[in-house]
C-alpha cells in the first residue's frame, strides 16, 4: 500500500511540469488523498489581479494573469 502511494506520488510530481498550475495542483492534492468540487472563484481570481494592477506588481500580476488565463 505504502509503496504504491509513493509511486503514485512521484509520478505525479513528474508530470506536474507539463500541465497548467492547477490542473497539476489539483493532481498533487488528488494523489494525497484530498477531493474538492471547488476550483475557485473567476470573480474573487479578478478582483485579486485587479488588486495586483492597483499595487503596480508587474512579476506577481504577470503570474496571476497567466493563471487567470489557464484556468
Amino acid at each position: 500500500m505504502m509503496n504504491t502511494l509513493k509511486q503514485n506520488i512521484a509520478d505525479t510530481l513528474q508530470t506536474f511540469a507539463d500541465a497548467p498550475l492547477r490542473d497539476a495542483a489539483t493532481r498533487v492534492l488528488n494523489t494525497l488523498g484530498y477531493h474538492s468540487e471547488r476550483t475557485g472563484y473567476p470573480a474573487l481570481d479578478v478582483e485579486i489581479l485587479n488588486r495586483f494592477r492597483a499595487a503596480g506588481s508587474g512579476i506577481t500580476r504577470n503570474v496571476v494573469l497567466d493563471n487567470v488565463n489557464e484556468g
